[in-house]
């Protein structure tokens, strides 16, 4: 099963999970970066999304300030055409 969770943000509600591709493709036949071939943390909120890569250790155990910490430094992820 997957980990999830949720962390307010500056006010927002942020949603935070593991990613783990399959393959270096995905169903759409769009090739996986170099990078995140490992996994990343998919966070998203309010039509927001960011992208921490790779998967940190143990981050399931942060405090939640900590991981508001890590989503405000967070890559932020573009909507696919």
């Amino acid at each position: 099963m997957a980990t999830m969770r949720e962390v307010t943000v500056d006010g927002a509600r942020w949603t935070v999970w593991e990613v783990h591709p399959a393959s270096p493709e995905n169903r759409g036949g769009v090739s996986v970066r170099e990078g995140l071939t490992g996994g990343w943390l998919a966070a998203q909120a309010s039509g927001h999304r960011r992208r921490i890569s790779p998967i940190p250790g143990e981050w399931q155990s942060w405090t939640d300030e900590r991981l508001a910490d890590e989503i405000r430094a967070a890559t932020p992820v573009e909507a696919r055409p």
